[in-house]
């Protein structure tokens, strides 16, 4: 799902997959991970936080959703440096989150870390569509790409005013 802020992107997979569908669903803040070795989340907690909302079900967990936020902003601003080890000490650029990324997507085993204390991360889902910056081997995994539209002012004000200010007031 791509769109602007506010669109209802993460409210749709709320609604769809936790409480319709009622599956495990994850929505997590790509930005906070780094390559596995570095300082910060790397990609398997993600896995482990849908363990977790599967009440530790691996058979359930497998057909589980995860959300991630914020992806648009794990791309580089050129492909410059997107192979490990080219003089950097730091995975600044994403490419390694990327990598472990399309590793998970492509079935590989993965070891997750079950003793990890987790924290919820902030809404919205955002599939960019630059030209640089992202592996085209993870981009082109994403086969189904739906577009959220700006909501207007008016749409917005229906929102608020028969949906948010009804719950707030009782």
């Amino acid at each position: 799902m791509l769109g602007p802020t506010g669109c209802g992107k993460t409210f749709m997979v709320e609604l769809l997959f936790q409480h319709i569908l009622k599956l495990p669903t994850v929505i997590v803040d790509i930005t906070s991970f780094t390559e596995s070795g570095y300082i910060g989340d790397d990609v398997r907690t993600i896995l482990a936080r849908l363990m977790l909302n599967a009440n530790g079900n691996q058979h359930l967990a497998e057909i589980g959703v995860v959300c991630l936020d914020e992806f648009d902003k794990i791309a580089s601003s050129s492909s410059s440096a997107r192979f490990a080890g080219q003089g950097t000490i730091k995975d600044v650029s994403g490419y390694g989150v990327q990598r472990e990324l399309l590793g998970m997507m492509h079935g590989a085993n993965v070891v997750v870390p079950m003793d990890y204390g987790f924290s919820e991360y902030g809404p919205r889902v955002q599939l960019s569509t630059q030209k640089f910056g992202f592996l085209p081997e993870l981009i082109g995994r994403f086969t189904r790409i739906v577009s959220f539209p700006k909501l207007s002012t008016e749409t917005l004000k229906q929102i608020l005013t028969e949906n948010v200010l009804p719950q707030l007031t009782n």
